[in-house]
């Protein structure tokens, strides 16, 4: 009996105005920067591995893994104000009401 794996391969393609314009435009504060952040982050979650996202996108290493580190730690603190809008809403519903 032979046990076969299947594996799905993930093809990036590098949105070429992500790359020009990190390169570009430094600033932390950039929005250049976000999207940047945010595409590393789909690609995580899409289990991308560093190396590709590295390969892809024309950056090192160690420059992929500190964006992709701000971007998990944006995305948490959205995810913490949302949960924290939604839990106030619902308390102030069940307050009205009762």
């Amino acid at each position: 009996m032979s046990v076969g794996f299947q594996v799905e391969y993930v093809d990036v393609e590098t949105p070429p105005m992500s790359i020009d314009t990190f390169e570009k435009d430094r600033g932390p504060a950039s929005a250049n920067r976000e999207d940047l952040r945010i595409f590393l982050l789909a690609c995580h979650q899409a289990s991308v591995s560093i190396e590709s996202m590295s390969k892809y996108l024309g950056l090192d290493g160690d420059t992929i893994r500190s964006e992709l580190l701000l971007g998990i730690k944006a995305w948490n603190s959205d995810q913490r104000r949302s949960n924290e809008a939604a839990t106030s809403l619902h308390l102030r519903n069940a307050t009205s009401r009762g």
